[in-house]
């Protein structure tokens, strides 16, 4: 059964929420699944080029070294749920 437990992050007036894995609930799943961190998501956000991936439903941003999958949670008060971080 899913926990739903998440780590909270905050950088820039932004929110941002990272889902841990229902199999090892202790571990976020960016780092269970790409060996990536908080950080490098965060980093991603704000300095890579964002595209709206319309068959996903999601927006993606890239830089030369990762990229990021994501969604509003809610955009007025800049809450993003971080789907998944990757290195390119």
């Amino acid at each position: 059964m899913s926990t739903n437990k998440y780590t909270i992050k905050s950088s820039c007036k932004h929110t941002f929420f990272f889902k841990h894995e229902d199999d090892a609930p202790e571990l976020m799943h960016i780092y269970v699944r790409h060996l990536t961190t908080p950080e490098d998501a965060i980093t991603t956000f704000f300095t890579g080029e964002t595209t709206w991936n319309k068959k996903n439903k999601r927006y993606e941003t890239k830089t030369k070294t990762h990229t990021v999958y994501w969604l509003w949670i809610d955009e007025e008060n800049k809450k993003v749920l971080i789907i998944s971080c990757f290195t390119a």
